[in-house]
């Protein structure tokens, strides 16, 4: 049962079914890339963190940037009664978008749990939760970060899922391999075991949010329990792991998503977004919440959380696909609410709809630990496109030498040899050739100095079709690379063959050239400007222009004036048709 507010109805109060929220509350807020109205989820508590049921729509007021924005209507939801179950239990797409459906996937993160003790109460904690707090309409999924997506259905059989977690075991701290998928792929080196582990959970973890976001669920939940990853691990489409893409999808599609961190085996489980790290925060962006501690209580209170909530309504924004930060507040005096930051508004035009994530595809991947390594599209006035692909070993390792095998997906060799040492003082290698729009399948072979086989580094890049396309918006294909010295760097903005930085951790003696070639298809000028952004994406200071040289434009940027930390070099293109905006993320190191 629910109790309807909308504009001029009178408030009607229904109880929660189960027990009532704690003091600590969360929501979430869900744009929807139609043209219905923008979803804000959120649990109100009074001081004594009773759950509030009997707000009117009167009662809320939205506020973004300053300027109150009308709320359409307002929607007390309890758990209903149980939801009448299909025929066939196993047709999760139909039954996951009934009302008072909930749908949970639990990521078990084998990798980064402790065996033994840690491991036990996370299977203890999870049958209690399957036993006691799934309601007879609930579908449910577990899995590990190997389980292949395609043999894991959502289902109401309790018995599956019990067997599933049953087969749970923590291998924190055991590299060795098991069977011979990890001996083959993932190798025995300590360093390629830890990046190849994590590079595999955030696949998982970026499957799954595309999963529940395939199923359009009336109340999807992702549940992941982990102590935690390393996220600069390279993911599948050749860059680090995207947190944002990861996050578009979660608010795209209404998922919200909980941390559990059970190393920590207290009695009490506490909120802790930063325990957890880059998970911690997705919970926190997404109206979860992340605990550290005993996974029962975590467990408990995350069910308390889902009981009941008020879903609120308002107009959608112009898609303009940014972030809108918002705060909501209630009217009555004494209440404690909690919401999410904001909101991403949908894209406009051909992007509409679109999210900036792409599901991992069946080939095997793997992540040298011993090289940094990046792909670069360059175009041309026509829109053919070229790929770059330059690396470069990391402190201390062995690879003195790479070969590259480039080919598309129906397997038509594009490139075969060994990479051109780059002429620039960046240490890098890089090889350059044209490629047809598509996926296009890398593979590295590393090599000593004595030329035996140390790693092989493997990644698919997404070329885009800048023809078919033909967007009104122009495109923008940013580069960085890097010069320890003035004479390197005038050599570098001179020479259009100059390699560009694998990696985006760099010292403070560095000077970096941005060099940004584009494309607009209707043949018009593109006015480009450069900013360096803090870490919480404030402008800091424009960079400086050079002259037009190497074919594109190019920026300077020295590094000697920043302290250690994070920062963002922001690229904004304008035409008359409209502007683009591109952001590279780099480290500063003392």
């Amino acid at each position: 049962m629910t109790a309807l507010l909308a504009a001029g109805a009178p408030g009607r109060t229904q109880e929660p079914r189960t027990p009532p929220p704690p003091a600590v509350t969360a929501a979430s807020a869900v744009p929807d890339d139609g043209d219905g109205p923008l979803r804000i989820d959120a649990l109100v508590t009074d001081r004594r963190g009773r759950p509030v049921t009997s707000l009117r729509l009167a009662d809320f007021a939205l506020v973004e940037n300053g300027v109150a924005r009308p709320l359409a209507s307002a929607e007390f939801r309890g758990l209903p009664p149980a939801a009448a179950i299909p025929a066939s239990a196993s047709d999760d797409l139909t039954s996951a978008r009934q009302r008072g459906t909930r749908v949970f996937a639990f990521l078990l993160d084998e990798f980064h749990v402790a065996p033994g003790e840690a491991a036990d109460r996370v299977r203890s904690a999870l049958l209690k939760f399957v036993d006691e707090r799934l309601e007879p309409q609930d579908l449910a999924l577990v899995t590990r970060p190997l389980d292949d997506p395609a043999s894991v259905r959502f289902t109401r059989d309790r018995a599956a899922l019990r067997a599933a977690i049953a087969g749970f075991v923590g291998r924190q701290g055991d590299l060795a391999p098991r069977g011979p998928f990890e001996a083959q792929y993932i190798g025995r080196a300590p360093a390629a075991v830890i990046a190849s582990r994590a590079q595999i959970v955030n696949a998982a973890l970026r499957n799954q949010t595309l999963r529940l976001g395939d199923l359009a669920a009336d109340r999807p939940i992702l549940i992941v329990v982990s102590d935690g990853f390393p996220t600069d691990a390279p993911n599948p489409s050749g860059g680090r792991f995207d947190a944002q893409g990861v996050l578009r999808a979660a608010s795209r599609s209404h998922l919200t998503i909980y941390a559990v961190r059970p190393g920590d085996g207290g009695t009490a489980a506490t909120a802790a977004p930063a325990a957890t790290g880059t998970i911690g925060w997705l919970a926190e962006q997404t109206g979860g919440r992340s605990f550290a501690g005993s996974v029962d209580p975590a467990l408990d209170r995350i069910a308390r959380d889902l009981a009941g909530y008020y879903a609120l309504t308002v107009a959608m924004p112009p898609p303009d696909g940014k972030f809108h930060a918002f705060e909501l507040r209630t009217v009555p005096a004494g209440l404690e609410i909690h919401t999410r930051p904001g909101y991403w508004a949908p894209f406009e035009g051909p992007r509409r709809g679109s999210i900036v994530m792409k599901p991992v595809v069946g080939r095997v991947l793997h992540r040298s630990a011993l090289v940094e390594t990046s792909a670069t599209v360059l175009p041309d006035a026509a829109g053919r496109t070229r790929l770059v692909v330059a690396w470069e070993a990391r402190a201390g390792s062995r690879a003195a030498v790479a070969t590259v095998r480039a080919r598309s997906t129906d397997g038509q060799e594009l490139f075969s040899g060994r990479l051109v040492p780059a002429r620039a003082a960046g240490g890098a290698d890089s090889a350059r050739f044209d490629v047809p729009p598509g996926r296009v399948e890398i593979d590295l072979d590393l090599f000593d100095a004595e030329g035996r086989i140390v790693d092989r580094d493997t990644r698919d890049i997404d070329v885009p079709d800048l023809v078919a396309a033909r967007t009104a918006r122009p495109r923008l294909f940013p580069q960085l690379l890097r010069a320890r010295t003035v004479r390197d760097f005038e050599a570098i903005a001179g020479d259009p063959a100059a390699a560009p930085s694998a990696t985006r951790r760099f010292s403070r003696g560095d000077r970096l050239l941005i060099r940004v070639p584009t494309f607009d298809a209707s043949g018009a000028p593109i006015e480009l400007s450069a900013t360096i952004l803090n870490v919480r994406a404030q402008p800091m200071r424009e960079i400086d222009p050079l002259p037009s040289g190497a074919g594109a434009a190019q920026f300077a940027l020295p590094l000697s004036w920043l302290g250690a930390g994070q920062y963002f070099i922001q690229i904004v293109g304008r035409t008359a048709a409209g502007a683009t905006t591109e952001r590279l993320a780099f480290t500063l190191a003392w």
